[in-house]
């Protein structure tokens, strides 16, 4: 059983400075907070443990009601609340990647880095037209 923590002042601060890069990876629309979408949510918090959460305006609920409501059906904490989107954390059972102590990562995230663009060539400069000073 996943036993849920109390984050300090200072332990939602750390995560707050994480989660400031991330993008939403769940977004709430017309449907609300329905199973498929607690379900989706709680894989993304066992893949990630630190996940924002985007809520639209068709959603129909109060932010800080659904911020609860989602951390509490998937066993996280609420780390931030702001504007439209929630950020929650919840440590990964087996191996957590996350100090919220500290605020850093254990294990880089994996990323896949875009591909390299070409380099652009520059025109070469035509000085027709041009006076010369003398």
């Amino acid at each position: 059983m996943i036993q849920r923590r109390v984050l300090t002042g200072k332990h939602r601060r750390n995560l707050r400075a994480l989660g400031h890069s991330l993008t939403s990876i769940v977004q709430v629309g017309k449907n609300g907070l329905d199973d498929t979408l607690v379900g989706a949510l709680d894989r993304a918090l066992t893949d990630h443990e630190l996940v924002k959460v985007k809520l639209g305006e068709n959603a129909g609920v109060d932010r800080h009601e659904a911020s609860e409501l989602l951390a509490t059906r998937t066993k996280s904490e609420v780390a931030q609340v702001l504007g439209g989107t929630v950020l929650l954390y919840r440590a990964h059972p087996e191996k957590p990647m996350i100090d919220v102590a500290t605020g850093t990562r254990k294990e880089p995230v994996k990323a896949v880095a875009p591909a390299p663009r070409p380099a652009k060539k520059k025109p070469a400069r035509r000085m027709v037209g041009r006076r010369s000073r003398h």
